[in-house]
Order: structure tokens, then C-alpha cells, then sequence
């Protein structure tokens, strides 16, 4: 054998390797001590630290040997929006949550087809394929109900295909039956089909299932199939749409899934010309046109009216200069987006994908005409996005810098940040532990925001 050539890791070396103590850990460590949201047993993540070497040590036992138990999740709400039903939410506890990520890591390296991808990959290979000009019809179809009604017994026959403990599918079939409740509510029963979303392995399970269709789709020549989560869209011939229509929706069904019909009131499902347009994760195709959906616009520039309505109301409160920075940093934010824990955050970081660039222009229209109602001074000076959109396209060229990363900012970087958002006056004051911990907080909520900029497109 080659020096530089080695075997296949087994499933079960990279599960001992996953759930070894050091590596619970640093799980820990990385990805949920800094997290705010407790589970059912009301213990927040950073509590934990104080004995959390015996506390990995014991998970890592539990977890080899197929004993670990997970604690019900707290139910939380998600609002889709006006007149659609919130998505329901399931926050495991702190421990189960250290578990859970682990267990994500696992399955991504015995299963990296199920990692899934972020949903520009997705609009990337849709933009290609209509360049190409060969299509002139697309389908797109809507899962309904996708992961309350992914199968048990389905996710099963994937995970041992490749996994010949039973400890190990022991534990993962364990997290998926967890039921989730509401605060205050008694426990509920075990539940026999769907997967809690908002866990750290959600989206890989999902995928399992689903991967045999995306399979025998994208075999077929007559098109071109793209899948984002519950979303599909098919480019191909007139005469070829029906028929692949009925093809995606058989295989669905034959997996336990099935589409919203043509008919949907909704118009979940839908299929046309790609003259006439579409809409798929948020954006707008036509031709080789690729825009944003209006809806998706008027979000980001609701958000910038907030954060404008929000400084007016603190600058009558505060009269200090302190309002005008922090107006200045967020709106920044807002336009650029971030890079924070290794991912692109924000609307623009989401709809880089686009080739219409008067929206961009019409979105810095608006930004000044907002700094203008709202009787900003004269030396408010805010990024563009068009400068932001060609920062993102050619990083190392001279906007390089332009967009923040947050991840690569030393102590001093931070502090300066934090300054203008707190004051200087009070960052001052911190240690350098308290400007870490303290950027984190503000960094996790200017996130959240920014996710909401994006909201449900898709």
C-alpha cells in the first residue's frame, strides 16, 4: 500500500472516535457553551462548565454502549408569517445537545451525500443548466409536511446499510422518537414517525431518506433535478414536464413522502414556461435573468427602516454620539452581511447568486433616502451594496476587507466592534475574557436578525 494511501475508516472507529470524552469536549466547547436557549430542564449551556470534564467522560459511556437517554425537547415556535401555521422548534438540553452534535459529526462522515449543501449550490446548479438554453419548461414541487412525516422504519433501513452496531442506530433512532412538548406540559409518548427539526442532526437524517430519489432523478436525461430540502425543481422539455412530474411524485410516495398537487390553492406546486419566469429559494428566473423575488427585498429593507426607527427613538433618549455609531455598525451589517462561525450571514451573503444589479442600486436609493427622512447627519457615512456585492465576487481585489469577518478578529478588533455598539466608555472597562464573551452575545443576536432578513425562501 501507497505511504500516503489509507484504508476506509469504519462506521463504528468513527463513532468511537465522535463520542471519545475529549471530543464531547470540544463539542462543548465550540458549539454550545456560548448558546442561550435551555432545554426542558431550564440548565443553560455555560452552567455546565464546572463539571463538564465528568460530565463528557459519562456521556461518552452512555453513548458507546447504547444506554443514553435523551430528555424530552422543549417545544418552541417558529413564525412563518402571516395566516401559515409556526414551525415547531425542538430544543434538546444542554447535555443532549453536546450529544446530538457529536452524533451529527458522525453521520457526516459516513454519509457526506447527506450533509446537504447551503441553498446557493442549489441556485448555482439551477442557473447553469438554463444557460445552457436546452430547457424550456421547469416543475417544481413542495414535500408536504417534509420532516413530520419522514419514515422511522425508512431511516432505519438507511442507517444500517452502512452501520452494523446496533448500539450505535440504537442511539440515533433513541433521538428521533424524543417527542417534543411545550413548557409546563406533561411528557409525551415516543413518537413512531418525523424528525424534531432544530437539531443538530436533523437535516442529515432527512437526507438519508431522501437520497435514493435524488438518485434515480438526476439519472434521467430528459432534465435537470435540483432538491433543497423540501423544494424541488425540475428544467426540462414541454412535453417531458408531466411526466416527470408523475415520476418525482411516485418515487416521493414510494419513500412515505408525498408533494402538494398541481391544484394547490397555494401554488406550492406549480409548472410553466421558463420564458414566463419562476421563483425558487427566494430568487427569480427568467431566461438567464437571475433577481429576487419582491417579497425578499422588501424584507431586507424593512429591516433597514427598523434599524433607523430604532436609532431615532435612542437618539431622543440618549442624546449621545454613542446612538449614531451603533446605528451606523448595524446598518453596515445589514448591507454586508458576515462571515461568524464559518458561515456567511445575511441577505445580500444569501442572493450573491444574482445578476440584476439594479435592485442593488435601487437598495442603496433607499438607504439614502432613509438617511434623509430620518434627518441623519451629514457625515453618516454607510457601505454600499453594490460594493458589498462586488466584495463578495472578487474578494481578493480591492474591496478585500470590505465585508466583515468576525472569525478572524483579534481581542483588539473585538473590542473595537464592541465599542460601537456598547461605548467606549463601558468597553473600557471589560476584561479581555468579558470583550470575548460579550462580542459573542451581540454577534449571536445581530445574526439572528440578519437570518430574519432571509426569513422562509424556501
Amino acid at each position: 500500500m501507497e505511504p500516503d494511501m489509507q484504508e476506509p475508516r469504519t462506521a463504528e472507529s468513527l463513532f468511537f472516535e465522535a463520542t471519545d470524552a475529549d471530543s464531547l469536549l470540544r463539542v462543548y466547547l465550540y458549539h454550545v457553551h456560548r448558546k442561550k436557549a435551555s432545554g426542558r430542564d431550564g440548565i443553560a449551556p455555560e452552567s455546565l462548565a464546572p463539571g463538564i470534564t465528568d460530565l463528557c467522560n459519562q456521556l461518552s459511556q452512555k453513548l458507546r454502549t447504547g444506554h443514553h437517554q435523551f430528555t424530552q425537547y422543549r417545544e418552541l415556535l417558529a413564525s412563518k408569517g402571516a395566516g401559515k401555521n409556526p414551525r415547531i422548534l425542538s430544543i434538546p438540553t444542554a447535555r443532549d445537545r453536546i450529544a446530538l452534535r457529536a452524533l451529527a459529526e458522525f453521520l457526516g462522515k459516513v454519509y457526506p451525500k447527506a450533509r446537504g449543501v447551503i441553498p446557493q449550490v442549489r441556485v448555482r446548479e439551477a442557473h447553469n443548466a438554463l444557460q445552457t438554453g436546452k430547457y424550456d419548461a421547469f416543475v417544481r414541487l413542495d414535500v408536504k409536511n417534509f420532516y413530520p412525516t419522514i419514515s422511522h422504519h425508512l431511516v432505519h433501513q438507511a442507517l444500517k446499510q452502512d452501520i452494523s452496531d446496533q448500539r450505535i442506530i440504537k442511539v440515533l433512532l433513541d433521538a428521533i422518537a424524543v417527542p417534543t412538548v411545550p413548557d409546563g406540559a406533561p411528557k409525551g409518548d415516543l413518537q413512531k414517525v418525523g424528525v424534531p427539526q432544530g437539531l443538530a442532526i436533523s437535516n442529515l437524517v432527512a437526507e438519508l431518506v431522501v437520497l435514493p430519489i435524488d438518485e434515480a432523478m438526476k439519472r434521467d436525461a430528459r432534465c435537470v433535478y435540483v432538491r433543497y430540502v423540501d423544494d424541488v425543481l425540475i428544467l426540462c422539455k414541454h412535453s417531458d414536464a408531466e411526466p416527470l412530474r408523475l415520476r418525482a411524485s411516485a418515487l416521493f410516495r414510494g419513500h412515505e413522502l408525498n408533494v402538494h398537487d398541481l391544484s394547490n390553492t397555494e401554488g406550492k406546486s406549480t409548472r410553466g414556461s421558463i420564458e414566463a419566469g419562476f421563483d425558487y429559494l427566494g430568487y427569480f428566473f427568467t431566461g438567464t435573468r437571475v433577481s429576487v423575488r419582491p417579497s425578499s427585498v422588501h424584507k431586507v429593507e424593512s429591516s433597514l427602516a427598523r434599524t433607523f426607527t430604532h436609532y431615532k427613538k435612542n437618539s431622543l433618549q440618549e442624546k449621545s454620539d454613542d446612538t449614531l455609531t451603533r446605528c451606523r455598525w448595524y446598518v453596515n451589517l445589514r448591507i454586508t452581511g458576515c462571515t461568524y462561525r464559518g458561515i456567511a450571514r445575511g441577505w445580500l451573503q444569501y442572493f450573491r447568486q444574482m445578476n440584476d444589479l439594479k435592485i442593488l442600486k435601487e437598495l442603496d436609493m433607499t438607504v439614502r433616502q432613509f438617511e434623509q427622512r430620518f434627518k441623519m447627519p451629514e457625515d453618516f457615512k454607510t457601505k454600499r451594496f453594490m460594493r458589498a456585492y462586488w466584495a463578495l465576487r472578487q474578494p481578493d481585489g480591492r474591496h478585500a476587507g470590505y465585508i466583515p469577518n468576525f472569525d478572524e478578529m483579534n481581542i483588539e478588533q473585538k473590542r473595537e466592534n464592541l465599542a460601537q455598539i456598547l461605548g467606549d466608555e463601558q468597553v473600557a472597562k471589560l476584561t479581555d475574557d468579558r470583550v470575548e464573551a460579550s462580542f459573542d452575545t451581540v454577534l449571536e443576536n445581530a445574526v439572528s436578525e440578519l437570518e430574519k432578513d432571509i426569513g422562509s425562501n424556501y
